[in-house]
């Protein structure tokens, strides 16, 4: 058929740009890539691979493969998943049900890796994640509070879980959860809320607050 005889032609230009003979231009790669993004390419052939023929499905996983390792600085663009908050929240159930799933299995699954990115993007990352655990959506806040106990406790993100229970404004988010209407909400609050009084080298600020709690 034309149309499958197209998309192969356009799958080889594609696969040329992004592998070149071993030395692709840097300016051509960045421009392609900002299109697939604009134009969500990746998941369009994903979702119709299967009516491709043979060839073609192998170029679109050397497309998929190379895009998903493209790497600029520090920075993995093609998978970048500082959206999940919006397809979370902002989206149809099945969507925010599929996405929390998908952000789970992200950050449980590859242990020694996942430990090793939340070190480097601490702020960033804990700046997005708690978002969710402020949501106004109750399944949302409570699977957030669920899901960060997970990590915390976790022996692999020991450093992280180390900044996370200094920080007194975590602490203060910790025991409002404890005063939530939900039961549910402050039994994960209480998992967490027990990470930061189980900590032998609390910061002053910190054991201020629990001491304070407790007169």
């Amino acid at each position: 058929m034309q149309a499958n005889d197209d998309v192969a032609k356009n799958l080889q230009q594609i696969k040329a740009i992004l592998l070149g003979d071993g030395d692709p231009t840097p300016e051509l790669v960045a421009q392609l890539a900002q299109e697939t993004y604009n134009t969500d390419l990746l998941l369009h052939l994903v979702q119709n691979i299967h009516k491709l023929e043979f060839e073609s499905r192998k170029d679109v996983v050397q497309i998929f493969n190379n895009l998903l390792r493209r790497q600029i600085g520090s920075r993995f663009p093609t998978v970048e998943f500082y959206k999940f908050p919006h397809y979370i929240e902002s989206t149809t159930f099945g969507i925010s049900c599929d996405a929390y799933t998908n952000l789970k299995e992200t950050l449980t699954r590859h242990k020694a890796m996942v430990a090793e990115y939340l070190d480097k993007n601490y702020d960033r990352f804990f700046s997005s994640f708690t978002t969710l655990i402020l949501s106004n959506n109750y399944v949302t806040k409570r699977q957030s509070l669920k899901l960060l106990g997970e990590i915390l406790l976790d022996r692999a993100n020991f450093n992280v879980m180390t900044r996370y229970i200094a920080n007194e404004a975590n602490l203060k988010m910790m025991m409002n959860m404890l005063r939530d209407k939900s039961k549910n909400i402050q039994f994960e609050a209480f998992h967490v809320f027990k990470v930061f009084v189980a900590n032998p080298k609390k910061p002053p600020q910190i054991e201020g607050i629990l001491r304070s709690q407790q007169g």
